[in-house]
């Protein structure tokens, strides 16, 4: 095959952080092509910079601003930056990622007739709580964008009706899946002196993630303790508990993915408590729960998301109020006293993994996508 280029555009840096654009460089290179990647620092002050490393080749904005929608004023900046990286590199198909790296990216594509692919990882509007007249607003823009776009790739289902998309562009789902890493292990359920719940992932008090209501539910119980990893601005909230309770709640900070695979095979919970009144969480399941299947880990959830509707349908977790305290305490007592259960859900979950949700699936989602594309031309 002739040596084709994909270049990816995100609002993100290091690329080594994000765990999805590692996955899709890495499905990529497997299929042959080379990785370029446009990305944003937002924690600089210099215009500019490259980087040739073994597996891509990387330009970054280096801006200082903040994330969200504080960072639209800088939008603009970002916006001229791709336009003109993308007109002076070689590329064989353009893949922006997220909303805010879409209009660049569709313009260098008309200029030089290229195919484009738009993900939407994270709805835009989604992530803030804002009039619904608002959210409309940007909806009807970002759906606009896409069905410009050659191909929309979306983490879930649930987006195609969020958005509303039509059939005008290739629509391709690619689940934010976890690698297989169950075969470096021994399958073993662990039989834990301690019942030990593990969550890792972003600390954010915007995110409605409902530790709260656990650290309630398991303040007064015994031989019960939870785990976190992360970073965020809830990390001086979990350091506080950790100190209160040291017995029942440890905070190991950032740690590297692959330890984050591995307390997670040796947990006896996983759990994602994301509030339904945050969009995002209603239409995005996320890697939570593709974490807990590879892992054969059952897995706690909030009713009301897109997450929680996978688990009901693979019937690999229990559903809780988030809200709801002693609905919390129960379910996790549930699990605490039934080993059996705990492995009928793992399994049911891994099953669902194997024959649905593998990231071995997805690549092939992906790199069938790139195929039809470029043949297309």
């Amino acid at each position: 095959m002739e040596n084709k280029t994909i270049v990816f555009v995100k609002h993100c840096y290091p690329a080594e952080r994000d765990t999805r654009l590692i996955k899709l460089t890495g499905a990529t290179r497997k299929g042959g092509y080379s990785v370029k990647l446009l990305l944003w620092d937002h924690c600089e002050e210099l215009y500019g910079c490259k980087h040739s490393r073994s597996n891509w080749e990387e330009f970054a904005l280096r801006l200082k601003s903040s994330y969200g929608v504080k960072s639209i004023p800088f939008w603009p900046i970002w916006w001229l930056f791709v336009l003109l990286k993308l007109v002076s590199v070689e590329w064989s198909i353009a893949y922006a990622i997220d909303f805010p790296s879409v209009v660049p990216v569709l313009v260098a594509g008309r200029l030089k007739g290229k195919p484009v692919i738009y993900e939407s990882e994270n709805t835009f509007i989604d992530q803030v709580i804002v009039p619904e007249s608002v959210r409309s607003v940007f909806l009807t823009i970002e759906k606009n964008l896409a069905n410009l776009c050659d191909a929309t790739v979306l983490v879930d289902e649930l987006q195609i009706q969020e958005l509303n998309l039509t059939s005008s562009s290739k629509i391709v789902v690619v689940y934010d899946s976890t690698i297989d890493m169950l075969g470096k292990y021994n399958l073993q359920i662990p039989r834990n002196k301690i019942f030990t719940l593990f969550y890792a992932g972003m600390l954010y008090k915007g995110k409605n993630l409902n530790l709260d209501k656990l650290i309630t539910a398991i303040r007064n119980t015994e031989d019960i303790r939870v785990v976190f990893a992360g970073y965020g601005d809830l990390t001086e909230q979990v350091e506080s508990w950790s100190k209160e309770m040291p017995n029942k709640v440890e905070f190991i900070g950032r740690v590297p993915y692959q330890e984050v695979l591995e307390r997670s095979l040796k947990c006896d919970l996983l759990f994602v408590l994301r509030d339904p009144k945050l969009p995002v969480n209603r239409y995005i399941c996320g890697s939570k729960l593709f974490q807990a299947m590879m892992c054969s880990k059952p897995l706690l959830v909030n009713k009301g998301t897109s997450t929680a509707l996978k688990v009901i349908k693979d019937n690999c977790g229990i559903l809780v109020a988030a809200h709801n305290v002693e609905e919390i305490r129960k379910a996790i007592f549930k699990l605490k006293a039934d080993h059996e259960l705990r492995r009928k859900l793992g399994m049911n979950g891994r099953k669902a993994y194997e024959k649905k949700y593998s990231w071995e699936i997805m690549e092939q989602r992906l790199l069938s996508l790139y195929s039809e594309i470029l043949n297309k031309g």
